[in-house]
């Protein structure tokens, strides 16, 4: 899992649905869920169409690994904190 990613969408308050059609070029929402699911890698383009809509830098987004299934954790303790 994209942890920072997913961390990112939830932050915005934003559905994957909202953020997939706000890319340019929009992504599909299944697109989007398996880039987020850690099942496929974006393209470049993806990468920093998904940061502009997230206001975040793309190092962030995607250069710092995939989670450990612990931290499944963080994204329960951000949802409610909402």
């Amino acid at each position: 899992m994209k942890l920072e990613l997913k961390l990112a969408i939830l932050a915005a308050g934003k559905t994957q649905r909202q953020v997939a059609a706000e890319c340019s070029p929009p992504l599909s929402e299944n697109k989007l869920s398996e880039i987020v699911r850690g099942w496929t890698e974006p393209r470049e383009d993806e990468k920093l169409a998904l940061a502009r809509v997230l206001n975040k830098p793309v190092v962030i987004l995607f250069e710092q690994g995939d989670s450990q299934p612990s931290s499944l954790g963080q994204i329960a303790t951000h949802a409610e904190a909402r």
